[in-house]
């Protein structure tokens, strides 16, 4: 008997409204280094030497006696915006082809973005964390997975003090790694103090833990790279923390500017021709390749990460893994 069912009447096409993926998430790298917009490629700045202004003179005047004069030091460091940037390629075939929800040109242009601010995340962990003017190093029963040894506050007040003795400020940032926070927001010093008088019950959250120490922000970067080499035909992968489990205390100035001393930052290059939304400043530049019918999607930015005040910084290796 002839006779029909559902699938009849259905082709299996994409769902328009889901596309599974995924893209990095967590990143702090402009948090830590704030963005400078600048207007050459390559400059100078200017410094004031942190000793002759904090430095006392004599200032009694005996009568009939001239003013004492006092100066103060100055200095000047540079930058230089290097050029980083990325391409792809839509051959014309998968443009016309391609049905909801791939859009390639968004895809693209997405890809093309979270790469270049992956590698910026993983350039500042490296150059935050190595470039600090003091740091600890914890093992053994100093590791702060040591929950009944390690005394993490003491630690965190060192930082603290070390960056405020030498420059008279206090650190207003800390970034800890993600696999660092799972273990300190339950550890029972931080709880304790917290949660004054309720034994080591619960957990911190990172305002709670930001208020408990001290400062004015604390970051929590979850963000994870692929260190497995690019291999053809094999889908190499191997993930890791880019933050690791390491902990930061940094003095940042969300907007530095004059006599506004921060840890370090991020001098972009935006001149009229490649910054606002030309390619230089993020912007997606295509083109058309007739020769190798294909649309080719490029976009780069001009940067120079910097530590410029190693003293504003202190690194602790905690000891966790």
């Amino acid at each position: 008997m002839p006779g029909f069912d559902a699938r009849d009447f259905h082709i299996d096409t994409f769902l328009t409204n889901f596309l599974h993926g995924y893209r990095p998430e967590g990143m702090v790298a402009d948090q830590v280094l704030p963005v400078i917009n600048v207007s050459k490629q390559t400059n100078v700045f200017a410094r004031i030497d942190k000793g002759s202004w904090f430095r006392i003179p004599d200032t009694n005047r005996a009568p009939g006696t001239g003013f004492r004069e006092v100066n103060y030091t100055v200095s000047s460091d540079n930058y230089f915006a290097k050029n980083y940037a990325l391409a792809t390629s839509l051959p014309f075939e998968v443009l016309d082809n391609a049905d909801p929800p791939w859009d390639p040109n968004m895809r693209a242009s997405e890809f093309l973005y979270d790469q270049l601010m992956l590698a910026f995340e993983v350039r500042v962990a490296s150059i935050a964390l190595g470039g600090v003017g003091s740091s600890a190093t914890l093992t053994g029963a100093a590791a702060w997975s040591d929950f009944a040894n390690s005394d993490p506050l003491t630690y965190l007040e060192r930082g603290m003090e070390a960056i405020r003795q030498t420059t008279g400020k206090t650190p207003t940032t800390l970034i800890i790694g993600q696999r660092a926070w799972l273990k300190m927001r339950r550890h029972p010093d931080i709880v304790r103090a917290i949660y004054a008088g309720a034994g080591v019950g619960g957990t911190a959250t990172p305002t709670q833990f930001g208020e408990l120490v001290g400062v004015n922000k604390v970051l929590v970067p979850g963000v994870i790279q692929n260190t497995a080499p690019e291999i053809q035909n094999t889908d190499a992968q191997s993930f890791s923390d880019v933050w690791s489990t390491h902990v930061l205390l940094a003095h940042v100035t969300p907007n530095p500017g004059i006599l506004t001393p921060t840890y370090g930052t991020a001098f972009r290059w935006t001149g009229p021709n490649i910054g606002a939304n030309g390619p230089g400043n993020f912007g997606i530049e295509r083109k058309r390749d007739m020769d190798m019918l294909r649309e080719v999607l490029r976009t780069s930015y001009y940067q120079d990460e910097k530590i410029v005040a190693p003293e504003l910084g202190y690194w602790i290796q905690t000891g966790i893994s």
